[in-house]
């Protein structure tokens, strides 16, 4: 999924993961820490943290995990 932001022109790649049902479901943000690297935050993998992510899934949690401008394939400043 594409998040747009609008004051820096891109969009913040996310991960969504959906529980079991129709919904609404409340919300988990996972959000990962960042470098001073430029080359590292350039190449960054998309977040994952699995475990934690399927725990809040699990118990009926909508799971976000953006990619934050600057970080691998969301790119940007």
């Amino acid at each position: 999924m594409l998040i747009p932001l609008p004051d820096l022109g891109i969009s913040m790649h996310t991960s969504i993961l959906r529980p079991p049902g129709a919904g609404p479901f409340p919300l988990v943000l996972i959000n990962h820490a960042s470098t001073e690297n430029a080359e590292l935050r350039a190449n960054l993998p998309a977040p994952r943290y699995a475990t934690l992510a399927e725990w809040f899934r699990k118990r009926g949690y909508l799971v976000a995990l953006p990619q934050r401008p600057g970080h691998g394939v969301t790119a940007g400043p």
